[in-house]
């Protein structure tokens, strides 16, 4: 009886359906990745968690005190796409309104405005982008001297900004965005009466955003 004869694939076949289904691989990657590239606005609330401490007079009231609130804000931006490898820039105006007092000079202390430019890098992984962010904030804040809110002097901080979330592409063009952000800005300083009473003050402030991305 003649011996039946094991058939193997030769080393050749399977390099060679390796390669094509890597080569598959990245062409779907490559056609999903176009989808994410061009110009997006979005909308994003966040919950903001802030210290700040008046470096002038710190140690005459409670020293370094928190500030918890809320801020909204309208990202404009736009991504480039290399395969399943993201990149890009946004920009974002954010209207904050934290708020929180030393109970001594900062009678409150309160966070308004800021605007954000950031550079953000992500890896799609089908729907969902995870993405690293690293940028520069600029917050204006104002403070009242006195709780009747007689004298109040206003500053804008700056500083660097590092991130990290994920999108998850809930259609073709949009997607919902969760972040959480950490921003550390430089000291500035508070002139009060005309600048004849000044308050240096460090601020640093932790974010954690949802907000929704549409592409046009």
């Amino acid at each position: 009886m003649q011996a039946t004869r094991e058939i193997r694939p030769s080393k050749k076949a399977t390099i060679a359906g390796a390669a094509i289904l890597t080569s598959l691989a990245l062409s779907a990657s490559a056609a999903l990745a176009d989808d994410l590239s061009g110009s997006y606005i979005g909308l994003s609330i966040a919950s903001t968690s802030s210290t700040a401490y008046d470096i002038s007079y710190g140690d005459e009231g409670d020293g370094a005190f928190d500030m918890n609130g809320a801020r909204l804000g309208l990202v404009l931006g736009r991504n480039w796409q290399t395969n399943n490898v993201v990149y890009g820039g946004e920009l974002e105006i954010g209207f904050g309104n934290a708020s929180g007092t030393d109970n001594a000079y900062m009678l409150p202390l309160n966070e308004k405005t800021s605007l954000s430019l950031r550079l953000r890098a992500g890896l799609q992984l089908d729907k969902i982008l995870p993405f690293v962010s690293m940028g520069y904030t600029a917050t204006a804040l104002d403070a009242s001297h006195d709780p009747s809110g007689f004298e109040v002097a206003s500053a804008s901080v700056s500083g660097l900004s590092y991130g990290i979330g994920a999108e998850y592409q809930v259609s073709d063009t949009g997607s919902v965005r969760f972040m959480v952000e950490k921003i550390n800005y430089s000291d500035d300083e508070f002139g009060f009466f005309d600048g004849s009473d000044v308050h240096e003050i460090s601020y640093e402030t932790t974010s954690i955003s949802l907000g929704f991305i549409q592409r046009f």
